[in-house]
């Protein structure tokens, strides 16, 4: 019965996997985070168009165009399929996603395999992730998501197999996957660190003295090398990076330590009991897994048994740890926790299966246990996720400025847009690069743009888009906006689209 009830959750993993993707496919990536969704595209789609590989152009701040963020391996990948199979980009970025999210549940089964040998446990921890509806969705857009959890975790499956097999080949690749998964995401990255870091504290408490303390010795060694690696590696990347953006217009606003504050937030942050509370155990558990009730329940009877009690405590950390590090970004951004839910998934399949060992007279609880997750996800689907993906897109202001600067602008010209932040979502459908100047810039900063070759280098202007925003109100930032209009929008034509000016 184990095996069934495991069968049935991947099977509905699998079917609502599917049903989410058809239901996107013909849909723009604007349903929800559409800045990040359409930054991680923009990217690639100037990939395909020839763009530098490392020095990867996301064309929304200005000339050379560059600001580098993470390492691009999934925009990479993305452009690469678009080019095989004559895809879009938003076609390709789905179909990336999906990939390495399934390719996580792999590892997870791998994992747990490699650990316990327990093929119904693994089976369990392994469907859970595919039954979240947090993942489903996530796993289904164009972002970086899945691609960070699945370097993240090819980090804990080769330290679990080494742990196994004391092989020097497990110790290499652990190396390998832990300094990419740090350089895609590094938010991502630290909480398998975490959980790999508890696992180490645990299996010298646990006091394996079969092993004696040479084995520990070499498993810590090894997972401390290839963390220590991976962090290298990230501080030469963010050296190079922070160079890149400092040669666009206000790249500087966008270096990792201006960032610094807006990733982790406050102190303040951290001790509202409201953070925790709402996002912590409200939001993220309600998206996760259709109500924190399941994670609650999962969290009470792993915690219960001495057979599976270390592990709910490693995965309930792994959970928790990235919200108390990264407060802000995880408060701001819903997609953050698609990290920490893959602990809270093995978490729960880790409780159907205890209870599997413990009611062995009881076939059936873990099956009804199983109806009750799919209950919640399918719940939460229907009530959130679905309605998202299917609201009308076609119509918003961001297609139809794309729309008519597409049509009224040379292909390879720029646009300057004032009034949408420093969002790409115009840039992208438009298929052209962009100035964008958000309300909070300082007045200097807007006032650069006036030097057209500083602004957009050897590139034409093709129009100025003006849309309502802050900046009339700031008497400096004012005089540098009229300043900046007169340049861009003399002798253009006025339309008027979507309550926005354009200028072309």
């Amino acid at each position: 019965m184990g095996i069934i009830a495991g069968l049935v959750l991947l099977a509905y993993g699998m079917v609502m996997a599917g049903y989410l993707t058809a239901m996107s496919w013909s849909q723009p990536i604007l349903d929800s985070f559409a800045f990040r969704q359409t930054q991680t595209a923009v990217s690639a789609y100037w990939l395909l168009r020839g763009g530098p590989m490392l020095a990867y152009q996301t064309p929304v701040i200005g000339f050379p165009w560059s600001i580098p963020f993470e390492l691009p391996m999934y925009q990479w990948l993305v452009a690469g399929l678009s080019h095989v199979l004559q895809l879009s980009v938003d076609h390709s970025g789905r179909i990336v996603s999906l990939g390495f999210f399934a390719g996580s549940a792999v590892l997870i089964y791998r994992t747990a395999m490699a650990l316990t040998r327990e093929r119904p446990l693994a089976l369990a921890c392994a469907a859970m992730l595919l039954c979240s509806p947090l993942m489903l969705f996530w796993s289904r857009a164009v972002m970086i998501e899945s691609t960070a959890l699945f370097f993240s975790l090819a980090f804990v499956w080769s330290m679990a197999e080494y742990l196994r097999s004391f092989r020097m080949g497990w110790a290499v690749f652990a190396t390998v996957s832990a300094v990419l998964a740090a350089l895609v995401k590094v938010t991502t990255f630290f909480g398998f660190a975490f959980v790999v870091f508890c696992g180490l504290l645990w299996l010298w408490y646990s006091g394996r003295k079969e092993a004696g303390y040479a084995r520990n010795l070499r498993v810590t060694a090894v997972a401390g090398v290839a963390v220590l690696f991976s962090l290298v590696c990230l501080k030469l990347w963010l050296h190079v990076t922070d160079g890149l953006k400092m040669q666009t217009m206000w790249g500087e606003e966008l270096t990792s330590s201006a960032l610094g504050a807006w990733n982790y937030g406050t102190l303040a942050q951290r001790m509202d009991p409201k953070f925790w509370i709402d996002v912590v155990f409200g939001r993220s558990l309600l998206d996760g897994l259709g109500s924190a009730a399941v994670f609650l329940t999962a969290v009470a009877v792993a915690l219960t048994s001495r057979t599976t009690r270390a592990a709910a405590v490693i995965l309930l950390a792994g959970y928790l740890a990235p919200f108390l590090v990264f407060t802000n970004l995880h408060f701001v951004h819903d997609y953050y926790q698609y990290a920490n839910m893959a602990c809270a998934t093995t978490l729960v399949g880790v409780a159907i299966w205890s209870l599997m060992q413990r009611l062995p007279g009881a076939r059936y609880v873990p099956l009804m246990a199983v109806l009750v997750v799919i209950a919640f996800s399918w719940g939460r689907v229907g009530s959130h996720f679905a309605p998202m993906i299917r609201q009308d897109m076609a119509n918003g202001r961001t297609l139809q400025l794309a729309r008519h600067l597409r049509a009224n602008t040379a292909p390879e010209s720029a646009v300057l847009i004032i009034g949408l932040d420093w969002a790409s979502d115009v840039p992208y459908y438009a298929e052209r690069k962009a100035v964008m100047l958000p309300d909070w810039l300082s007045s200097d900063v807007i006032a650069k743009v006036v030097d057209t070759r500083a602004a957009f280098g050897p590139t034409q202007v093709g129009a100025l888009v003006l849309c309502p925003s802050t900046l009339k109100k700031d008497v400096a930032k004012r005089a540098s906006l009229e300043r900046v209009t007169e340049v861009y929008a003399t002798g253009r034509r006025r339309s008027l689209v979507a309550g926005c000016e354009v200028y072309d």
